[in-house]
């Protein structure tokens, strides 16, 4: 039920938020380097390895600094941890009530980190059978967190968590209920519906309701749990907009599949889609590769293929599908109250729309909404005038979805992304919400990023200058070797904007040929087409990942891996520099060693 968890978040707050730093040089670093070790170890279960380093920290503190100091009130509780984890309670005791008291001298009785550590001197008496005695430390700690912290601080859920815990044990189900029910509406709210914590405080309200008889209720929750990732994986909710027909739905279950045809009206939804235990360790690496920024990892990306769609339902209504973004847009931390829309191009069906639309997601690390519009592109590559034709069909229904989202969440920053044909969509919708009158007094537009766009160069110009007053940034990837847009240009007669680098005015063109495969038919019976390079080079990826965070501009200032161009005219662009590339990852290699 979540109590190492709990204990070693209580630990945290109550003292990895409060130290000040060192007062001793090498001692402090010595002693840094040895909790760090203790923690490892503490996590890996091997407390006796753990406990002579944590005693070693102690004395070092101890002998460094002022007795009542916050660090030797930190060494103090990992000691205690230790010794309550081995069932050593009588040595645990007073190390924390010493702990307790260093944090109510130096930080004052109403700190959060008081609450945290009387949070773990609760944990001691609770795991002693001590009730009476713990009860009181809780009810304290949850006064405290809720004054200092707020009512639905996670914190707080923690502390309601750990009273409901002793009624349990006390055989108080009554009052447990109310407070497992609260602490998992926080932590909900908090961190989201399939967060482990969630998990956690499902399976206790489940117990808790097969003890009390309560059949139904235990049933119910035992349904919510098995719609949950399995232990070490995790769920990626991709909300969808499609003018797809449906081409199967099960009213049992609620899953949708959808073919390739016009709709006359739009389906809202949410596909759950499963990332695999070997794929988050893939992750975990790039982000040690990058020196804790995946952004700056050269790691392979994810591949679309290796997802699993578990889930996909409708909503019921747009005010539905709205109130459940709004709640993700609450949430938000690294991109805050952010939306990003995704548009896929052609000869993409439904499926492989959302695997892709999850896979830009994670790889970006994207905490805030992620839309796919699905347009009906048809899964077949010598149909390509059929999806000009759908493409041009579709812009109507993705101007309802952007008319939506402003009305819904008029405080979102709306972002879109775009890939192949889907530009054409993208960029015709958006010149026609332009034409509307005061349409920029309403702007809520970021940026709008543009990968191998199959745009006729001379529509392309016109739809960017009609476009360009009302985002706040348009981005180019072209790619000079893109074998798509190759046939494109030959079956049409007419270049295509994401290929050669052309310039427009206020648009940001980043030459991309050099990231992809090179050029030949070697290449092509490879399968390297170059037309999906934003989402297969880490370097571009990173790129994008930059752009949507803090919209830093020129290009070169984000990704110093650009070089800046002028034209025969004078006129700028970018272009990726392999030797810039290659003197930015020597210095990364240097860093890390």
């Amino acid at each position: 039920m979540g109590h190492i968890a709990t204990l070693v978040a209580g630990i945290v707050v109550a003292w990895g938020l409060v130290l000040a730093p060192a007062a001793m040089a090498q001692d402090g670093n010595d002693t840094d380097a040895l909790n760090a070790k203790v923690i490892q170890l503490y996590h890996e279960g091997k407390y006796a390895e753990a406990i002579p380093l944590a005693e070693r920290s102690l004395r070092i503190r101890e002998k460094a600094l002022n007795s009542d100091d916050p660090e030797v009130g930190q060494s103090l509780s990992w000691l205690a941890t230790l010794y309550r984890a081995q069932g050593r309670y009588p040595e645990a005791e007073p190390l924390y009530k010493r702990a307790l008291s260093i944090a109510e001298k130096a930080l004052g009785p109403d700190h959060p980190a008081v609450a945290g550590s009387l949070n773990s001197l609760a944990l001691l008496y609770r795991a002693q059978g001590r009730y009476p005695e713990a009860e009181p430390l809780y009810k304290r700690s949850i006064a405290i967190r809720e004054k200092t912290l707020g009512a639905d601080h996670p914190a707080v859920a923690g502390s309601l968590n750990n009273l409901a815990l002793l009624y349990e044990a006390q055989g108080r189900y009554p009052e447990a209920e109310p407070l497992y029910k609260r602490s998992l509406a926080i932590r909900e709210k908090a961190l989201g519906p399939n967060h482990p914590d969630v998990a956690d405080l499902l399976n206790s309200l489940a117990e808790l309701y097969q003890t009390m008889g309560k059949a139904a209720e235990a049933d119910e929750i035992q349904a919510r749990i098995a719609l949950l990732p399995p232990p070490g994986t995790r769920h990626l909710n991709v909300y969808f907009t499609t003018n797809r027909t449906v081409q199967q739905e099960n009213e049992a279950t609620g899953q949708l599949d959808f073919g390739a045809q016009d709709a006359d009206r739009l389906t809202l939804g949410r596909a759950t889609v499963q990332v695999g235990k070997k794929i988050l360790q893939d992750r975990a690496k790039r982000i040690e590769d990058g020196l804790g920024q995946l952004d700056r990892s050269r790691g392979q990306l994810t591949g679309a293929g290796q997802l699993e769609i578990v889930r996909v339902g409708k909503f019921k209504s747009a005010d539905v599908f709205a109130r459940s973004a709004k709640d993700v847009l609450a949430r938000t931390g690294r991109f805050p109250s952010s939306a990003l829309i995704f548009v896929h191009g052609y000869n993409v069906d439904f499926k492989d729309a959302v695997k892709r639309a999850a896979q830009i997601a994670f790889d970006l690390d994207f905490d805030g909404v992620m839309i796919l519009f699905a347009w009906p592109s048809l899964r077949a590559w010598y149909q390509y005038f059929s999806d000009t034709a759908s493409a041009d069909v579709a812009v109507d229904h993705l101007i309802k979805l952007i008319d939506m989202l402003r009305a819904e969440t008029p405080d979102a920053k709306l972002n879109f992304l775009a890939h192949s044909m889907g530009n054409l969509v993208l960029l015709r919708a958006l010149e026609r919400i332009a034409e509307r009158p005061a349409a920029r007094a309403k702007q809520a537009f970021g940026e709008v990023i543009m990968a191998n766009a199959d745009v006729d160069e001379q529509r392309c110009r016109q739809l960017l200058r009609n476009v360009r007053p009302l985002v706040g940034g348009l981005t180019l990837y072209t790619n000079n070797n893109d074998w798509a847009l190759w046939v494109s240009e030959k079956l049409r007669g007419k270049a295509r904007c994401g290929s050669e680098a052309q310039i427009y005015d206020g648009v940001e063109t980043i030459d991309t040929t050099e990231m992809g495969a090179k050029s030949g038919f070697t290449a092509v019976l490879s399968r390297k087409y170059n037309h999906n390079v934003f989402i297969s080079n880490p370097l571009l990826f990173g790129e994008i990942h930059r752009l949507l965070l803090r919209g830093e501009r020129p290009p070169h200032k984000r990704t110093p891996e650009f070089a800046e161009i002028k034209n025969d005219a004078g006129r700028t662009y970018w272009r990726y520099d392999k030797s810039r590339d290659v003197a930015a990852q020597a210095a990364v290699k240097t860093a890390r060693q």
